[in-house]
Order: structure tokens, then C-alpha cells, then sequence
């Protein structure tokens, strides 16, 4: 975020965050090309930040993995807005000075076009090229170099390059890095729309039927309560069974006959008839 301007030791400044990380290229140098997933969420994040630039009508200009940082916490930075400008008056006005990194730049821009969103959009897919890849689509020693490169139809293939890439997103880069700029992407969140097309959908949690759960009080009152009914019918058991075997007259009978067990009845009232 940019808090304001000053002049200090004689040089015009901004005053920034202090941004504490590595550039892509410091990472790129030590890590190597990136796998597809990783370079899907770097590029949908600055396609969000690219948005909010050209929506005040302003041209990064120089977009390019030694302008973008990884902070400590994973966040990614467009940083360095020292080419940025205007977006130019459709109608017409002073030409601008062409300013940026010759092998990220629009070939339209480097033949002394002015720039424009789209050539915005062309060095961002060039970034994703050069992540993907560790080299440039078009590469030359010098500008003059590069602008016959470009000229000359050159352009590296991602897929020559990647072919374990998926298909989407070699077709997404290489849409943002069309030598013509009307069949690039229309606009920076058009470009991020066609980026997160590509990630796989977050599965939703199911929903599960919501039971009620005794509280542990509750639980262990319950079984108390259950115990209890169940040692006082033991004991019952066992009184009757040890009344039955005081009271019973035993009748030995003969082999064959029947047998029957006859316990006197106790009144529990006062009418002893």
C-alpha cells in the first residue's frame, strides 16, 4: 500500500509497507519452475490486484517476477509502480513514454504503441509463462533483438515446454500471451475467471441428521435409576424364594402320580376367617 510522497536525501520517494519475503524470481532461481496449482493461485491473485490498478485508470507497466513478492505469510505483492501510468485518452493526446522490461513487454508496445490494459495482461501471462517454464516466450540479447524475435513469430510453446501442464491453463497463458492484443483476455478479472476455472472445487460438508445427546448427568442418573430397580426385584426373588422353602410340605407319592405343592395363605387383614 502506498501512505504518500517525500523528497529524503534528495530523492523522491513513496512510502510503502515493508514487505518482508522473496521476489517470485528469488524463489524461481532457487526452487525451479512451479507446479500448475501454485502458479494458478499466484496469477488469480495478481489478476485481482492488476484489476484494482486498472480500475483507477492507471498501467502497472512493468509486470515481472522480480516485481512480485511472496511475503512470510504466503500473501502475493504487485510491488514497484516506477513505470506506471496513465491509462492513455482513447481519443488521442501527448504520447507516452514506453518504459518496462523489453522481454515482458507487448510486442505492439515495443514497436512504439501506446500501452494498455491489454499489454498489462500480456506481461502477466508472461510472468505465468516464466514461472511455469523458468524462461520467456521470446527471448533476444538485446531490444532490437527481441523486437525481431517478435517479428519473426518466435514465440516459444508452453506446451513444448510443459507437457504435463493441463490443458486449460496452457491455453490461458497462452491467450494472455497473444501476439494479437484483441484476442487476449478482454480485462484482468476476466483472466482471473478462467484461472480459478481450473481449480478443483471445494467439496462441501455433508449434512448429518442433528440427535440430541443426553447430557452425562442425565446418562448416569438414568442407569443409577435402572440399577436400583433391578436390585430391588433380585431381592424380591430371592425373599419369596426363601419364604416358598420354609412354608412348602413336601408329599412323597408314589411313582406316577402327579405332585403338588400347597402353601398355607397368611391373612394380612382382621377377619382371620
Amino acid at each position: 500500500m502506498v501512505h504518500g510522497a517525500d523528497i529524503h536525501d534528495g530523492r523522491v520517494g513513496l512510502w510503502t509497507d515493508l514487505i518482508e519475503g522473496r521476489t517470485l524470481e528469488e524463489i524461481l532461481a532457487a526452487q525451479g519452475p512451479m507446479g500448475p496449482h501454485e502458479v494458478v493461485g499466484i496469477g488469480a491473485h495478481l489478476c485481482q490486484a492488476l484489476a484494482a490498478v486498472h480500475r483507477e485508470d492507471l498501467l502497472h507497466g512493468d509486470i515481472k517476477t522480480s516485481n512480485v513478492m511472496r511475503e512470510s505469510g504466503g500473501r502475493i505483492v504487485l510491488m514497484d509502480f516506477g513505470a506506471s501510468d496513465r491509462i492513455p485518452d482513447p481519443e488521442g493526446g501527448p504520447p507516452l513514454m514506453v518504459r518496462g522490461t523489453p522481454v515482458a513487454m507487448a510486442p505492439e508496445v515495443l514497436h512504439g504503441k501506446p500501452a494498455s490494459q491489454s499489454s498489462d495482461i500480456y506481461s502477466l501471462g508472461v510472468l505465468l509463462y516464466r514461472l511455469l517454464t523458468g524462461e520467456y516466450p521470446v527471448e533476444g540479447e538485446d531490444f532490437s533483438t527481441i523486437v525481431q524475435a517478435h517479428d519473426q513469430r518466435t514465440q516459444g510453446s508452453l506446451r513444448d515446454a510443459r507437457p504435463d501442464l493441463p490443458h486449460d491453463l496452457v491455453e490461458i497463458v497462452e491467450t494472455a500471451i497473444e501476439p494479437v492484443p484483441d484476442r487476449r483476455f478482454p480485462s484482468a478479472g476476466a483472466m482471473e475467471t478462467a484461472l480459478r476455472s481450473t481449480m478443483p472445487p471445494v467439496a462441501e460438508p455433508k449434512e448429518r441428521p442433528q440427535t440430541a445427546k443426553p447430557r452425562s448427568g442425565s446418562r448416569l442418573g438414568h442407569l443409577t435409576g435402572i440399577v436400583a430397580i433391578g436390585l430391588l426385584l433380585l431381592a424380591f426373588a430371592f425373599y419369596l424364594a426363601s419364604r416358598g422353602r420354609e412354608q412348602t410340605s413336601e408329599v412323597s407319592l408314589e411313582t406316577g402320580e402327579s405332585s403338588i405343592a400347597v402353601l398355607p395363605l397368611e391373612s394380612t387383614g382382621t377377619d382371620q376367617d
